[in-house]
């Protein structure tokens, strides 16, 4: 199965549903379903912000407990859209939660399917391969 790394709390946000649009510098002709790799970066400094601090809130999530280094997820790209054709069709939450600067694309993801952490899996960047069982 095709995976992409996403460093936390975005990996997360993406598994539980919360941000359904994964903003990228790089479009794909990729339609189907990937896994979702949590890296082992943190970037700790949007714990506090608003949408962040509400949604790890409800989750109980905090730095400390946030899983890297695992799979933490599959779902489904159903499209990629520039960011220009989605800024003004989504919420002030998911546009939180993503970089919609111009010339960028935002890839829909649906079909979020929760799996138990493969954990001590290392990421690398773009697409890569691994064995992802449902």
């Amino acid at each position: 199965m095709k995976v992409i790394t996403l460093i936390q709390p975005w990996a997360t946000l993406v598994a539980l549903g919360e941000k359904k649009i994964e903003t990228r510098s790089w479009s794909t002709n990729f339609r189907g379903r990937i896994a979702i790799h949590a890296g082992k970066k943190i970037d700790r400094s949007v714990f506090g912000q608003p949408y962040y601090l509400e949604v790890f809130q409800k989750y109980s999530i905090t730095p400390a407990n946030i899983i890297t280094s695992s799979i933490i997820a599959t779902c489904r790209i159903g499209d990629v859209k520039r960011t220009e054709e989605l800024i003004d069709k989504i919420s002030n939450q998911e546009f939180a939660f993503g970089n919609y600067e111009p010339n960028r694309y935002g890839w829909i993801l649906d079909d979020l399917n929760l799996i138990k952490p493969i954990e001590g899996v290392k990421g690398t960047l773009g697409f890569w391969n691994y064995n992802v069982e449902k």
